[in-house]
């Protein structure tokens, strides 16, 4: 039984829940799902939480769901969903905790009916503190990326679901339970269930209705129902799946058939992939029977209008008649080579100097190393590749590696996004629960609050920072490599609620920002600096080139941001010192002699190659010229700022750490130190937060 099931029959027999729970709205829209002729979908239509008794901050909403069924081909299935805040809720504040919350979010689905569908549904309130928000987000990613319509890229990502679920959602400290539905139907009904938690016989859902317009619950006069937390589930029949054409092997087999086309490959081989195209789709699990026909359908007539006759060949053309056709037991294994996504063309820690592991793992396996808070960063390197592609300046995107971990490649940049989220999540995790722990044990080393970019969260393959420092600190980090100031400050302000967390103890704020917002990428992925540095012109001075109003705008608004997080910062605790920087001197990448081959991106990705193929600025001196220039107006104005250890900055508690010209040649890639560079920079830093705890009040 799962830590959900748990939950809910310990909440079914508290006295004051009325635990029942039943379909309402027009009864003659319900209907049964009708066993391998139809899919089902479930939906969170809404749900709306009311007080929580032990609460005065904000807080979140979550709902999770898990559902089984047996299939007669393949066994028992189960998916997982969470709905988190970004994806559906928005933050709650105690002022106004009545809001109503609408999100007709799927939970499941749609997939085939076999004849039995389990379900575990359940609300969940959710403290705002610390990474509950960020790690909801994180599951929730998952569970767009895996567990909703596609079940062969569900297996993978079940028990990683269900172990983030359980150590979140079964805290009673970070979360409570305040209803839950849990059931098995051998005879589904579509309609819409309300859950609802009230006292005993206060509540007739005779007269309950659900508005059409936001699925609101009202009663028969039309007026908002209040004073409990409930849920309404969505149960939808349907004949056929509209999204067929994304299930990952149906769309990998139509690629080859349609490149084959569109490249003039002989009609023969045009058919050889239209062939095994049919194969997965009459293996698919995905699909029920008769949808499958039509699809095959759909797909011959879209090459008929290509000029191609595509007939059924006699082997497929009885197959497709048959009328009592199932899926063979083993068709995933028949259908391998054909539906195996083609892993990427990925380099791994492993093949740049890394340690091969001598056996693949189990996603399981790869969650408990992560989780293994004695495992050391090095060794869990060799479980991850890096994507060049998706790589951003401050931002390392790394995902499991297929060769080494039982999971299948991503077939798109959406699925890949959510697994990358999932992985660089698990790195701030383990930072954060080491930080736990030291503290369980009673480690008095003083608390640090951090926010940040890449300097300070570089995800497993570099020791950054805050890494450098640790040692010396006990560090709560919220940092995320690739954040913007605009994400850090104005959209979601997370440190504030990092430090109001450790309030009691919090000694010092570290913040890193403004990197990527000026040789970083836009929300398009193109190139800052691009857009701030002038093209070439022959004759013209290093300062030319950056003395311009997209530059000194990216200014303006590194120095509001700057300004805001100090000001925010000494308003909720006046004197706290904060600590920034400015980075180093970065160096364009792509010269001749340049050693530095970093595995997770290219050699010139992010300010060579800009610099050369989008400005026509080739000759390398004048490329670090400009560079260096950039880093120095950066730097000079966050001096301008820090009164701490400048005479004339604004801030008597701010305090700028100048690592230019510390990290010299040791750079891993052309924004980030080597180790040994970040080592340098962590002595520098350790001296600055030592003068500013000497200094300030908060010693």
């Amino acid at each position: 039984m799962s830590f959900l099931s748990d939950l809910l029959k310990k909440l079914k027999g508290k006295e004051t829940v009325d635990y029942t729970h039943r379909y309402i709205g027009d009864d003659r829209a319900s209907g049964t799902v009708k066993p391998d002729e139809q899919y089902v979908r479930v939906w969170l239509r809404s749900a709306k939480i009311t007080e929580v008794r032990r609460w005065t901050k904000k807080f979140h909403a979550a709902v999770h769901a898990q559902f089984t069924y047996t299939d007669r081909d393949v066994g028992k299935q189960e998916v997982m969903a969470v709905v988190a805040p970004d994806k559906a809720f928005q933050e709650m504040d105690p002022k106004n905790l009545d809001r109503f919350i609408v999100v007709n979010q799927p939970l499941l689905g749609p997939i085939p009916y076999r004849g039995e569908l389990g379900m575990d549904v359940a609300l969940f309130s959710i403290s705002a503190a610390d990474l509950a928000k960020p790690y909801l987000n994180m599951l929730a990613g998952l569970t767009e990326t895996a567990s909703v319509a596609f079940l062969a890229q569900a297996k993978p990502f079940v028990d990683t679901i269900r172990t983030g679920a359980e150590a979140l959602l079964g805290d009673d400290n970070q979360a409570e339970l305040e209803i839950g539905l849990t059931r098995t139907d051998t005879n589904l009904r579509t309609g819409n269930i309300l859950v609802a938690r009230v006292e005993k016989g206060t509540l007739d859902p005779s007269k309950l209705r659900i508005d059409p317009t936001d699925f609101k619950l009202i009663d028969a006069e039309g007026k908002p129902v209040d004073g409990f937390p409930y849920m309404i589930l969505g149960i939808e029949a349907h004949e056929h799946r509209d999204d067929y054409a994304s299930i990952p092997e149906i769309r990998k087999g139509w690629d080859a058939v349609s490149r084959a086309g569109k490249q003039g490959d002989p009609v023969e081989k045009v058919k050889e992939h239209f062939a095994a195209l049919r194969r997965i789709i009459w293996f698919s699990n995905d699909l029920i029977r008769a949808d499958k026909s039509r699809i095959v359908k759909k797909f011959e007539r879209e090459l008929a209008g290509a000029g191609y006759d595509l007939a059924a060949p006699a082997e497929f053309a009885a197959l497709e008649s048959n009328r009592t056709f199932r899926p063979l037991r083993d068709a995933s294994e028949i259908l391998a080579p054909l539906s195996r996504p083609v892993a990427p063309a990925f380099e791994t820690a492993a093949e740049a100097g890394g340690n091969v592991p001598p056996r693949r793992i189990s996603m399981a396996e790869l969650q408990a190393k992560m989780a293994d808070l004695d495992i050391p960063d090095a060794e869990l390197r060799q479980y991850f590749v890096t994507d060049l592609e998706t790589s951003r300046p401050f931002s390392l995107a790394i995902l499991p590696d297929p060769d080494r971990v039982e999971i299948a490649a991503p077939v798109d940049a959406l699925e890949g996004a959510m697994v990358m989220s999932w992985a660089i999540g698990l790195c701030r995790l383990r930072r954060q629960r080491r930080f736990r722990r030291r503290r369980r044990r009673g480690d008095e080393r003083l608390v640090l609050v951090s926010e940040g970019d890449s300097w300070y969260q570089f995800p497993l393959f570099l020791d950054d920072v805050i890494d450098q420092v640790m040692p010396d600190y006990n560090i709560w980090s919220v940092g995320a490599a690739g954040d913007t100031l605009q994400n850090m400050v104005l959209d979601n302000a997370e440190y504030l609620r990092a430090l109001d967390k450790h309030r009691d103890d919090v000694k010092a704020f570290l913040f890193s920002g403004g990197g990527n917002d000026i040789v970083g990428e836009d929300e398009d992925g193109n190139s800052i600096i691009a857009q701030i540095v002038k093209p070439f012109e022959a004759g013209r001075p290093p300062e030319w080139y950056v003395d311009n109003e997209a530059f000194a705008a990216k200014l303006r608004l590194v120095d509001d941001c700057y300004r805001k997080v100090i000001q925010n910062v000494t308003a909720g605790h006046p004197g706290l010192p904060i600590v920034c920087h400015g980075y180093d001197h970065a160096i364009p990448g792509g010269f001749p002699g340049d050693e530095r081959d970093p595995f997770w991106a290219k050699q010139d990705q992010w300010i060579g190659r800009p610099l050369r193929e989008d400005l026509g600025i080739t000759d390398h001196d004048l490329q670090r010229e400009i560079v260096s220039l950039l880093i120095n107006r950066l730097n000079e104005l966050q001096k301008s700022l820090c009164g701490g250890n400048n005479s004339n900055g604004a801030f008597r508690n701010a305090w700028h750490v100048d690592v230019r010209g510390i990290v010299a040649g040791r750079w891993a890639d052309e924004l980030h130190p080597s180790d040994e560079g970040f080592k340098a920079v962590g002595d520098v830093f350790r001296d600055i937060i030592a003068s500013a705890l000497g200094r300030g009040d908060c010693s």
